[in-house]
């Protein structure tokens, strides 16, 4: 374990499958990456529903700003972790779409009518098994 600067923030390392290591963000680095996420969208750096080129460097500046001990690079880490919340992202965001379900605010939950959430499990299995 090793300790994260001035913030006392702990850092875990570890093994995973013999690829390298895996790093464990804090919590104040996770706010750090989505509020530059957003800063940067504010800024008009998104356009057509992608970011511009040369975000990336952008948005390390404002991470090391909101957290300088953390020492986060965009590769690997910031472009592994941006990838894996859109893995997350988008089927919930397809699922939320959907007729009958929807996003409860107050338990951060998905909201679903039995026959709505049995047809979007219909659909979706149809889909997996028949189109990819």
């Amino acid at each position: 374990m090793d300790e994260g600067g001035s913030n006392n923030v702990q850092r875990h390392w570890g093994k995973t499958d013999g690829k390298g290591t895996r790093r464990i963000w804090s919590t104040a680095e996770e706010e750090a990456l989505l509020h530059s996420l957003k800063e940067i969208v504010q800024k008009g750096w998104k356009r057509d529903n992608r970011l511009r080129t040369c975000y990336s460097g952008v948005l390390e500046q404002m991470i090391r700003k909101r957290c300088p001990s953390s020492g986060l690079k965009i590769v690997p880490r910031i472009s592994s972790k941006i990838h894996v919340r859109k893995k997350i992202y988008r089927p919930l965001l397809t699922m939320i779409t959907h007729s009958g379900l929807g996003w409860n605010e107050s338990n951060n939950t998905i909201d679903a009518k039995d026959d709505a959430f049995e047809n979007y499990a219909k659909v979706t299995t149809y889909y997996i098994y028949n189109c990819l």
